[in-house]
């Protein structure tokens, strides 16, 4: 008896070997409505005798590939009642089984793809099952196998319709550029789609820095039916990324005087990167009809508490959100789940060193962009972002010693626009100064200096394996001991000078006995830190 992996290579082979007559690894189209149609009837059960009536119904072609289809979906249906791995483990196996019998076939791509998103979901731990690849988790693993159905139909319906649902959901996370082009293929089919498609399009190319683009793709969502309230606010944050802060505005205000079903929740969360949470709960309380006149007295509140002109601070909330989610998102964010803690690379060891938050992420802070869906863990924008729309431009912002400095607004002058066509399956499909190059950030450490309440407040920003090595991405809770970078720290608040000599003394054997984490200078530098970093996310 041979081993499974020789009897697909058996079974395609001789399926090579078949009729010349029509194309040998063509899924038929009798073969994919069966299987759609199984997939319906599965998705309306809610019981496992149900799945036991579907076991003696099928109607659908018998072979290799579809017998182990059809056992792949039904494994698939008995997970998502019973919540057991086992189950999915099977529908992995049988959906795994169909792609060694027929790889050319868009559906056992498919279905292994919703295996291991159903696995993600569930949070379960990876095995190197199912092509499955070692060190990546199950929703990167869907992602590649989704990417494959679509390489054998790029505009494969079912798995069109799954994006359809489970993207919109992740608002402006970072999609891969081969969804955005399965969508972009969608579009042009003339099949009918589902309104969805444009809002993820709109999404995509604003993340992409085509904010013109992104405008008419949320035309076309609200024309095919979108929610209007989802809509301004879209347009709203399009409208900022081009500059038309006075248009954005308005487009911000008049969404929440539409009646839309999802005004409240998005706009909700968007008030969440600023608001208290009192204020969050009185923006619960508050009547659908009497909705735009709270948060439009919100802001005016903001105006007032920050000496601005009346509408100023809306504009600028608007402009920070797009700056931030320009400049400062996660590229690898579905690393995320690998990691709980975004923490330093060496830990904290040594005398004196107190116990307390170390980390942005050690706080009761959560960010408004961890969604109930099945990237919930990860982080969408970096902690400068967090920060930055909370507070705005630094009052002085430094590189650490000898760190290249980035300029903005010339690096986005000299990078073209971005386009899916010409990306890897897998790249991330945001604004082109972003991906992996020299370009990607400012160094890796860098101290900003806000003035709060009338007092100097530095953040010390370094590399992480959670959000990023290569940039400045996570926030920690005190600036290092080096004297070089406590020097340059004190250009900008001459209070670390005294800590700067301190340390310098103590480094050459100056002082001896007292090792630098105990000395006075440093215990009281690390206090005022940690306290900065509490009131950067309050």
């Amino acid at each position: 008896m041979p081993c499974w992996w020789l009897r697909g290579r058996i079974l395609v082979a001789a399926l090579l070997a078949g009729s010349a007559a029509a194309p040998a690894l063509a899924q038929s189209p009798a073969d994919r409505a069966a299987l759609r149609s199984l997939q319906d009837t599965l998705d309306r059960i809610d019981s496992r005798a149900g799945l036991t009536r579907i076991s003696r119904t099928w109607a659908g072609r018998r072979g290799p590939a579809m017998d182990r289809l059809r056992r792949g979906f039904l494994a698939l249906a008995t997970g998502r009642l019973s919540g057991a791995r086992s189950d999915l483990d099977v529908a992995l196996i049988e959906f795994d089984w169909a792609v060694s019998v027929e790889r050319e076939w868009p559906y056992p791509w498919f279905g292994r793809a919703l295996a291991k998103l159903a696995l993600s979901e569930g949070r379960f731990i990876p095995k190197a099952t199912g092509g499955q690849p070692p060190g990546r988790n199950y929703y990167q693993g869907f992602v590649a196998d989704l990417t494959r159905a679509f390489d054998r139909d790029s505009a494969f319906p079912p798995g069109i319709q799954l994006l359809s649902r489970l993207l919109p959901p992740q608002e402006d996370r970072t999609q891969p550029a081969a969804f955005v082009r399965a969508l972009e293929a969608a579009v042009t089919t003339g099949r009918p789609i589902d309104p969805a498609v444009h809002l993820i399009l709109g999404r995509a190319w604003r993340t992409a820095g085509q904010d013109e683009r992104a405008l008419a793709a949320f035309d076309r969502f609200r024309a095919a039916g979108g929610d209007p309230g989802l809509v301004a606010l879209e347009r709203a944050r399009s409208l900022a990324g081009l500059g038309r802060l006075d248009e954005a505005a308005a487009a911000y205000l008049g969404g929440l005087e539409l009646e839309a079903t999802a005004t409240r929740r998005v706009y909700r969360r968007d008030l969440a990167w600023i608001a208290t949470e009192g204020e969050l709960a009185a923006f619960d309380s508050v009547p659908p009809e009497l909705l735009g006149g709270w948060v439009a007295d919100f802001w005016a509140v903001r105006d007032a508490e920050a000496l601005r002109r009346p509408g100023e601070r809306l504009r600028e909330h608007l402009r920070r959100w797009s700056h931030a989610h320009r400049w400062f998102r996660v590229l690898e964010p579905e690393r995320k789940t690998d990691f709980r803690l975004a923490m330093r690379l060496e830990p904290d060891i040594g005398p004196c060193i107190e116990s307390g938050a170390k980390s942005i992420d050690n706080l009761t802070f959560e960010d408004p962009a961890r969604l109930d869906d099945a990237r919930r863990r990860e982080r969408l924008l970096d902690h400068r972002g967090v920060v930055y729309i909370r507070h705005g431009e630094p009052a002085a912002r430094l590189a650490a010693p000898g760190a290249r400095e980035l300029d903005p607004e010339r690096v986005a002058a000299a990078v073209p626009l971005l386009d899916a066509a010409g990306l890897d399956d897998a790249a991330p499909f945001v604004f082109p100064a972003l991906m992996e190059t020299p370009l990607s950030g400012h160094g890796r450490q860098e101290v900003w200096q806000y003035l709060v309440d009338g007092e100097s407040r530095l953040l010390y920003f370094s590399g992480s394996l959670a959000l990023g090595r290569r940039a400045p991405s996570t926030l920690y809770s005190y600036i290092p001991l080096q004297p070089t970078l406590l020097h340059r720290v004190a250009g900008i608040d001459p209070r670390y000078r005294e800590v700067a000599y301190a340390v310098e003394g103590a480094m050459a054997g100056l002082r001896r006995g007292l090792p630098v984490a105990c000395m006075a200078a440093s215990s009281r530098l690390r206090r005022e830190s940690r306290q900065a970093m509490a009131a950067s996310v309050r």
